[in-house]
């Protein structure tokens, strides 16, 4: 295979100061002002036109090969998870942990073949370089706090910027994503194979507020109810099937504001999760009948509020073929194989909902993502192979007129379109109230 990749050292070393300097300076979704200015000053660097905050944080830059052919999205993330035990947490409890600072990493020194590769011509087509906000779907009530400002819609980078119109006419996109080595299981290279989808709910239960020792007879707990629907769920877990990779997690927001008060109000924050998009609708209903059980029981109020989460992600495999075959080149044979089901879900599922995508993971990392141990051990592997492998993979989808890019376009169908998928996401949303708190003390 003729090598059309050649990373400068220069650059190289330009993407260890990028990497770093975001992982020095962690932030949460929606607030990566330090991210997106980083990646920003990098591309323009290169001489490349940077659209800023293109959903409240965020960048966007463009290379045009031909005013014609396919339209391709290189994607990097750049918010933090929260995890305060991490060595390099933030003030705020936000760490790097996730390796979002490699993969944008990853996704300049990709942009700095894309500006070798215009000058050279050859290509035909066009790359969108994005760096996209707010990957985590977490801190709930800081999102939905800009949701109430008008500054954002979706809760999701992804989400937004699909609602903002810019993959509107997207055809493929490409990302990587790190992973520890027990999910490498010794290879270099993997192409990423399904991934779990998953709902999003906060519920919060509405009693009556008593004196807990003198009068706890004329308080509703709030509390017990949260405790019961929680043990209701627990009941259903020996119904999930394995093969529906089913899981339903949650955190207590509030379970209650002093030990001498009948907690009146108690809240959660919950996942649930399928690959199968069917069983994840089924699965809710199931844990809205927990809930709703929990609180009749008690006597209180209850209010569901539903948000679509992330869908499961589709695997295209004449993409995924092609740049295993690459791979294979690359770095031999034994060291490139298929990604299994991961639990993990992103919203890079909603992209493989309407376009074809491709997802690959690198190592040169120890410890779990999302986990205190998470660290950087050979940045080689790391930035530079996914760099590498997605840059051969892109050179060959739009090289002869983009041929393959096109090959690949046409056999490709997808579950939505572009148009139809914020209908879908407007569908899965929505509060609930359920009124079963007595009036009587």
């Amino acid at each position: 295979m003729q090598r059309h990749v050649n990373l400068e050292e220069k650059h190289i070393c330009r993407a260890r100061r990028l990497a770093s300097d975001i992982y020095k300076n962690p932030e949460k979704g929606y607030y990566e002002e330090f991210a997106t200015a980083a990646f920003s000053d990098a591309l323009a660097e290169l001489g490349l036109k940077v659209e800023r905050n293109i959903a409240r944080t965020g960048c966007i830059s463009t290379v045009r090969f031909t005013e014609d052919g396919p339209r391709l999205a290189i994607i990097g993330e750049l918010d933090a998870i929260r995890c305060s035990a991490h060595p390099m947490a933030g003030k705020d409890g936000y760490a790097h942990c996730c390796g979002h600072n490699l993969q944008v990493t990853a996704m300049y020194l990709l942009a700095t073949q894309l500006v070798k590769w215009k000058e050279a011509g050859g290509l035909a087509g066009t790359v969108d370089i994005i760096g996209v906000p707010s990957e985590e779907f977490i801190d709930i009530a800081v999102k939905e706090d800009l949701q109430k400002k008008g500054e954002v819609t979706y809760f999701s980078g992804k989400q937004e910027l699909t609602y903002k119109g810019y993959f509107d006419h997207t055809d493929i996109a490409l990302m990587t994503h790190n992973m520890p080595p027990d999910n490498m299981g010794g290879k270099k290279v993997l192409v990423s194979g399904p991934a779990t989808g998953f709902r999003a709910k906060k519920v919060e239960f509405i009693g009556r507020e008593a004196h807990a020792g003198m009068h706890p007879e004329q308080g509703v707990n709030a509390l017990q109810a949260m405790l019961l629907a929680m043990n209701n769920i627990n009941a259903l877990r020996d119904t999930f099937r394995d093969k529906d990779g089913v899981r339903v997690h949650y955190i207590v927001t509030n379970g209650g504001e002093t030990v001498s008060v009948v907690p009146g109000y108690a809240s959660l924050e919950m996942h649930i999760r399928s690959n199968d998009l069917g069983c994840l609708s089924d699965i809710n209903c199931r844990i809205d009948k927990c809930l709703r059980a929990a609180a009749l029981a008690i006597g209180c109020d209850l209010r569901i509020t539903d948000m679509p989460g992330y869908f499961p992600g589709v695997v295209y495999d004449n993409i995924s073929g092609l740049c295993e075959s690459i791979s294979r080149e690359l770095v031999g044979e034994a060291q490139v194989g298929r990604g299994s089901l991961t639990g993990g879900a992103s919203d890079y599922g909603d992209l493989t909902q309407f376009m074809t995508a491709l997802k690959i993971n690198t190592g040169g990392i120890i410890g779990n993502l999302h986990a205190k141990e998470f660290r950087l051990t050979d940045f080689a592997q790391a930035v530079q192979l996914p760099a590498t492998v997605l840059g051969e993979t892109l050179y060959t989808l739009l090289e002869n007129g983009a041929a393959k890019a096109k090959e690949i376009i046409r056999e490709n169908s997808h579950n939505l379109t572009v148009g139809e998928y914020p209908n879908t996401l407007e569908g899965a949303s929505g509060v609930r109230e359920y009124h079963y708190l007595s009036e009587s003390v």
